[in-house]
């Protein structure tokens, strides 16, 4: 669940963004700093990061604004993984055409882990940006950020983002504005992302990462899964030892049909299982899994419980099997769905600030669920699946027959 997402009310009177920006330059956003104490001229400022995959119709938008960002001093890694379609051929135009974009290019899929761990590898730059192959940033966005890291030597510098969704059924656009509201260097930073709280999410693309930190703490990305951004986005946070927030839509987050994001599968319900263990791993391993024992059973029960289930709703009979039924009803009968976890949801919402609408929404919708599959499962398994069957068919019957259509954007 993106709860990052969810932090402005659906519906809301979009502001006007250049205003926003020019005012964060007022306020010291954009401070006047001595940057040859730490980079001589001419060296890589920032690598920006941008893994492609067969998305050609959206890749001129996204490289585009990566070459004109007014922060000169970048280069530009770009990871095709094997694209089937003529991504790579506008690629290179781009790479012809402009010294500071470097390709590497995978002659078989590797996954997005994989590519962006190898660009890390080979990046130069002081700090480290990442750019989806289907979005864009704003065209100051890399400068913002680097003067806000350089400004305080920050290790991390999070940054808020616009979500643009098209329903190509309806022809209609949406925008959402989303950003963080902690201020720098909350104690809590932590907390909040292990529960993706205050409009925390653990997406590459809302944080600037400075290099040296991801080297020498092997802050890598997992390879071979979905989700591998996960553990990247909590052991950057727990490593870092300070943490700037700008409260500024700098990122253009695109939320389109047919993406990764919004398909489900057997692999993606497994991953979702894995990256959780991965990230109690790390917990663990740390000694801090005690500290945030709730806080991760909070992200369990809400990923790996509501989505799970409500991802295997959209699967039909021939895209389960044997393993994955038999693991989704003993998820269903074990000790995780035990009454005092699930009012855990109803104990966490009184803790919310009055800015969190969208966790206290999350928290509501999760309490619901739980109960649901707990106490009342044909009956809510029957009436998921024919809400998905209705999204198909008949858009316009799932926002009166079912769910909120403000739930739409909780799920994969």
């Amino acid at each position: 669940m993106n709860t990052y997402q969810t932090i402005c009310e659906t519906g809301q009177t979009m502001p006007n963004f250049d205003a926003i920006r020019t005012s964060a330059g007022q306020q010291g956003v954009l401070p006047s700093i001595d940057e040859t104490q730490t980079h001589r001229a001419g060296d890589v400022k920032v690598s920006i990061i941008i893994p492609v995959y067969n998305t050609s119709e959206y890749l001129h938008q996204c490289l585009d604004s990566a070459v004109n960002q007014t922060l000169k001093e970048i280069e530009i890694i770009v990871i095709d993984d094997a694209s089937t379609d003529n991504s790579l051929e506008i690629i290179r135009q781009y790479e012809r055409q402009d010294g500071r974009i470097r390709v590497i290019a995978f002659e078989e899929n590797r996954g997005n882990g994989f590519g962006r761990n190898e660009a890390m590898r080979q990046a130069t730059g002081a700090y480290l940006m990442f750019l989806d192959s289907d979005d864009w940033l704003d065209e100051n966005a890399a400068e913002i950020v680097y003067r806000k890291a350089m400004s305080q030597a920050f290790d991390v510098v999070m940054y808020g983002h616009i979500s643009h969704h098209t329903d190509s059924r309806k022809n209609k656009t949406s925008q959402l504005v989303c950003q963080p509201t902690l201020a720098d260097n909350d104690p809590d930073f932590f907390k909040y992302l292990m529960q993706q709280r205050k409009g925390l999410g653990c997406m590459p693309w809302q944080y600037l990462i400075e290099r040296k930190l991801a080297m020498s703490y092997d802050i890598l990305f997992s390879e071979g899964i979905y989700f591998e951004d996960v553990i990247f986005t909590i052991k950057a946070a727990y490593y870092a030892k300070s943490i700037a927030v700008l409260k500024l839509p700098l990122y253009n987050y695109r939320r389109r049909e047919g993406s990764i994001t919004k398909s489900a599968s057997k692999k993606k319900i497994c991953d979702m299982l894995i990256s959780l263990r991965i990230v109690k791993d790390f917990l663990e391993y740390e000694g801090i899994f005690q500290e945030y024992r709730r806080e991760y059973l909070i992200r369990f029960l809400s990923q790996g419980v509501c989505c799970a289930f409500l991802d295997y709703f959209k699967l039909s009979k021939n895209e389960t099997d044997q393993e994955l039924d038999s693991y989704m009803k003993k998820l269903r009968k074990s000790n995780i769905l035990r009454t005092e976890n699930i009012l855990l949801f109803k104990d966490a919402a009184k803790e919310l600030d009055e800015d969190e609408h969208g966790s206290k929404n999350e928290y509501s919708f999760c309490y619901v669920i739980l109960i649901s599959i707990k106490y009342s499962y044909p009956i809510f398994r029957v009436k998921w699946r024919f809400s998905n069957y209705l999204s198909k068919t008949i858009p316009s019957l799932i926002d009166t027959l079912f769910l909120p259509k403000t739930w739409s954007e909780f799920l994969f």
